[in-house]
């Protein structure tokens, strides 16, 4: 693509860097002749700071990332008799996240800018810079800080038995998982997207937002669940020829409790919101205060028959079925196919407490046609007095009835030994997830003009952000994979698989993907992370030279040390581009108030050829048509999700090695490295937000150059 100039500006922001510590500790005792003990620790510790998008004095985009981890287990084998052991182990992990901005505790750009009511007015961690939307505009944003410890205690319980042609394993495992995090919305957002005066950035300036939402209080998220599972399992040799594997396992785990005994979920009946409390709930009064002073549209009601917002769901038998047939000396095929469940978890529920008034989160959705809101629509209101007119946000659960994922999953595999350490694989996988879990805005109207906020079922909620398991989803994949072990020095992997993945969300705790809240199917379409090819070459090769090797193998002892060792590895990998949706302003459709998609009209594929395509120029903005301004067309964009394609990967790593041996325990491993070796450009993938269509289908950015670094290693 032809470029007119080129401006080489100085863009002054540090690199990121990682700091990394870990530590292994391993203590075996031989008790007798049947008893065996071993204990181990581990420790890990992790700070991770990325670059910022904005240099000095903003200093914004980027973050630090704390991790810490501990783990201490204990296991005790014991052999009954020669054909019965039994294991019993016991474990307890602790681990500890804090995420911050590069401003926290250093800078609060959104207090000293005039902007009320946010979490930085008192908490240090989330100093930071007013996260602004403008379509089409880079503009400064921050990340959501976070903390979370997390204790799990663990005990397994296991048992092998061979008799003849079975080898059978029953077990079962006992864990109790607590959490205690604080996630948010972080400070709130300020979007300028409505375009009143026709231009986003106008309306930046003028100080006219279309939607406002802030935080200036949150709740600790303190929880614990348990869970316990079973198994049996059978290895039955039929023959010289087929193994069959079955078993079956069953898992349950407990309703969430939180230790304030608060958040039931809500019932909707008819136009009442009615939020659910536990007698137990440690803020009673409070709620019962805000709902009689400042909002009595935020109705509750008091449950004594429960103290958990959701039933445990205790039907998880999942079947398992495998087997192994050789059918000569040089080929074996294997297949399977197996249920299995997965539970919401602790951190997905934990914010089932999350309402006002421990929560003071108040959303302002502006009109889409006349502006009426700036940067604190509350005026000079306290924190809690500025919901007393601001529509909440919920998480509420809306039913006792939470069904766990439940997974399907098959597969069956033709491996052939071609002689010489060679291999070759062919395999088919599939898989149907049904029940996923994830969240789902249950606040929302037909589309049309007005203001959205207003016209919704249950004004005075932003958005009722409930928890759901409609969601579904489904794999199909083949894939040829050519594995070369060790000879002569060579390993190689070759693999290419075509697949495709299809799904109503792709992420665990993802809002509502569909476009039309009536028809769930509009969430459906290739997944977030679908790569439709993929072929990766892994490849290590030790070089021929010193004793035992083929060339020079009669020299010294010194030059041996020199010249033995030498060897290079590689990995290869290309692959189609990840998928993405087409997106335009929630207001053109009025919906909902937020947490909502609104995708175009598509008219056309909006996918050029690849002959077509430029930097500059990468999909068809033609292919798209926004929907008037403010509702009016009544209707809802047809485009679908996730149907343009951005990028390929295209990336070669390689890496220079050279082992020098110390004795008979001891050795020394020096390595080049370089990742992105023929610097290939990596194209980050397009803007597709319609409401800049002059930056529709343009790449702004690259993934990582070609990088270096030497690595000096101590084995003993």
């Amino acid at each position: 693509m032809p470029i007119s100039a080129v401006n080489f500006i100085f863009n002054n922001v540090p690199s990121g860097h990682l700091a990394y510590d870990s530590a292994v500790a391993r203590v075996d005792y031989n008790m007798g002749p049947n008893d065996t003990m071993f204990g181990r620790y581990l420790f890990d510790k992790e700070v991770t700071t990325t670059s910022p998008t904005l240099p000095l004095p903003a200093y914004s985009g980027g973050k630090q990332i704390n991790l810490k981890a501990q783990s201490i287990g204990l296991q005790w084998n014991h052999i009954l008799t020669p054909n019965l052991v039994n294991s019993f182990s016991v474990g307890y992990t602790r681990y500890q996240n804090t995420l911050g901005t590069l401003n926290s505790y250093r800078q609060d750009f959104i207090t000293t800018s005039g902007i009320t009511n946010t979490l930085s007015a008192t908490e240090p961690l989330f100093w930071g810079v007013p996260s602004i939307s403008i379509p089409g505009l880079l503009a400064p944003s921050d990340v959501t800080p976070s903390y979370r410890t997390m204790n799990a205690y663990q005990m397994l319980e296991s048992v092998v038995w061979t008799h003849g042609k079975h080898t059978f394993k029953f077990g079962g495992d006992l864990q109790k998982i607590q959490t205690d995090m604080f996630y948010t919305g972080a400070n709130g957002s300020w979007t300028f997207a409505n375009s009143y005066t026709g231009n986003n950035f106008a309306d930046f300036l003028l100080g006219d937002a279309s939607a406002v939402n802030k935080t200036a209080k949150a709740t600790n998220w303190n929880s614990w669940v348990w869970y316990l599972s079973s198994f049996a399992q059978d290895d039955w040799k039929i023959s010289k020829r087929l193994t069959l594997n079955l078993g079956i396992r069953y898992e349950v785990e407990s309703a969430l409790r939180q230790s304030d005994h608060c958040g039931l979920g809500m019932t909707l009946q008819g136009s009442q919101a009615i939020q659910l409390v536990s007698s137990q709930c440690t803020s009673l009064p409070l709620i019962q205060s805000f709902s009689a002073d400042i909002r009595p549209d935020v109705l509750y009601s008091v449950v004594t028959n429960h103290s958990a917002p959701y039933d445990s769901d205790t039907n998880n038998v999942s079947p398992r079925f495998g087997f192994a047939y050789s059918v000569n000396d040089k080929t074996v095929v294997h297949g399977g196919y197996g249920i299995y469940y997965a539970s919401p978890g602790v951190s997905s529920l934990a914010s089932s407490n999350d309402f006002a008034p421990d929560t003071l989160r108040p959303t302002w959705t502006a009109n889409p046609t006349t502006p009426n809101y700036g940067w604190n629509p509350e005026g000079a209101s306290s924190a809690q007095a500025a919901l007393k007119n601001a529509a909440l946000t919920v998480f509420p659960v809306l039913s006792r009835s939470l069904p766990y994922a439940m997974i399907q999953e098959w597969n069956i595999n033709t491996q052939r030994d071609l002689g010489h350490n060679l291999t070759l694989d062919l395999t088919y996988q599939g898989s149907k997830d049904d029940h996923l879990f994830g969240f789902d805005n249950t606040n929302f109207r037909a589309p049309g003009p007005g203001n959205v906020q207003t016209l919704l079922p249950y004004p005075q909620y932003a958005r009722i952000q409930n928890f759901a398991t409609w969601a579904a989803a489904n794999y199909n994949g083949a894939s040829i994979k050519l594995e070369q072990r060790a000879f002569k020095g060579l390993s190689y992997m070759a693999a290419y698989t075509y697949a495709k993945s299809l799904d109503q969300g792709s992420q665990l705790e993802q809002s509502g993907q569909w476009s039309n809240p009536l028809d769930h199917r509009t969430a459906y379409g290739p997944s977030d992370f679908n790569a439709t090819n993929r072929f990766t070459v892994s490849y290590t090769y030790q070089l021929p030279f010193g004793h035992g090797a083929a060339l020079f193998h009669n020299v010294n002892s010194f030059t041996n040390k020199l010249i033995s060792g030498w060897g290079v590895r590689g990995i290869t990998q290309y692959q189609t581009g990840l998928p993405q949706t087409p997106t335009m302003n929630l207001s053109r459709e009025g919906i909902c108030a937020t947490a909502c998609i609104a995708r175009p009209d598509r008219v056309g594929n909006g996918n050029l050829a690849r002959g077509s395509r430029s930097i500059g120029h990468f999909y068809d903005v033609n292919a798209f048509q926004v929907l008037p301004a403010g509702g009016v067309s009544g209707r809802i964009g047809n485009s679908g999700r996730n149907v343009l394609t951005a990028p390929p990967i295209n990336s070669s790593d390689f890496s220079l090695f050279k082992e020098t041996k110390l004795g008979e325990s001891q050795a020394v491993e020096f390595r080049w490295e370089n990742y992105n070796v023929f610097n290939h450009t990596q194209w980050s993938a397009p803007s597709v937000n319609m409401e800049a269509p002059a930056t529709f289908g343009v790449i702004t950015g690259t993934a990582d150059p070609r990088i270096m670094q030497f690595a000096l290693r101590y084995s003993f």
